[in-house]
């Protein structure tokens, strides 16, 4: 993140301390903050990533989706519960997969 100019990476580091300090940033901020996350793809960013599905505003959820989709490789759309069956499935793969794993 060090390379990202000082107002991204306030935005990217936000987003990653977790939804609840992301339900009270302006929506141009997590729009932001969903970007950038996907253009670093570190695999840190899924679990807030699927936090920001659960909102309701659907430019933000398309970004949050585009995002996880850019990290992982994977598409399950816009939809948390299919995403959490996915971190499920990850966490019980014997080794376990990290969260970021196709």
């Amino acid at each position: 993140m060090d390379w990202l100019p000082s107002a991204d990476t306030y935005v990217v580091r936000q987003a990653g301390a977790g939804t609840a300090r992301e339900l009270t940033e302006p929506l141009d901020v997590r729009l932001a903050a969903a970007w950038g996350l996907g253009r670093l793809g570190d695999a840190r960013a899924i679990r807030p990533l699927v936090g920001l599905l659960y909102q309701r505003d659907d430019k933000l959820r398309t970004a949050a989706a585009d995002a996880l989709v850019r990290i992982t490789g994977r598409n399950s759309g816009a939809e948390p519960a299919l995403w959490n069956i996915w971190l499920a499935d990850c966490q019980r793969a014997d080794p376990p997969l990290p969260p970021g794993a196709r």
